[in-house]
């Protein structure tokens, strides 16, 4: 390995660290330390496929070494709130019958009712119904109406 006073030929030195004696050959980034996939992924909190569609549709920079991705540090934390905003894109909270005649200031046999007619869409999971808030907002929107 060379030495710090090598000048910047040191600084793309090639690094064979790997335990098990791997004859992988992982490049050091000029500004630190560079990520396999699997480690931004954990660090991001989402899988590794998600993280290839980041790249693919340029969300997110890697840096090629040999057929590997790399990912640098720095760029995790423009990753982080990615995945952030995409996690909170994906979440919806489904409303229960319970839920939703408070939500509405109806009776549930109400709620019931309308889902009975087709009024009211619903998913069915397992014994459980569930209401998305979606739908709800489109339901509201459907049956307001003005005044006269």
């Amino acid at each position: 390995m060379a030495s710090d006073s090598d000048g910047p030929a040191a600084q793309n030195e090639t690094d064979e660290s790997r335990p098990g004696g791997s004859d992988i050959i992982v490049r050091r980034d000029l500004d630190g330390k560079l990520l396999t996939r699997a480690e931004t992924a954990r660090a991001l909190g989402v899988h590794p496929k998600t993280l290839d569609r980041w790249v693919e549709t340029g969300r997110i920079q890697s840096l090629s070494v040999g057929e590997r991705r790399r990912f640098r540090l720095e760029d995790l934390e423009e990753g982080a709130r990615l995945a952030l905003e995409a996690r909170s894109a994906e979440v919806v909270r489904m409303f229960t019958r319970e839920s939703l005649a408070d939500y509405l200031a109806v009776h549930p046999a109400t709620v019931d009712r309308l889902r009975k007619r087709g009024m009211l869409p619903f998913v069915r999971l397992h014994n459980a119904v569930r209401f998305d808030p979606r739908d709800v907002d489109h339901f509201i929107t459907r049956n307001t109406h003005k005044g006269g």
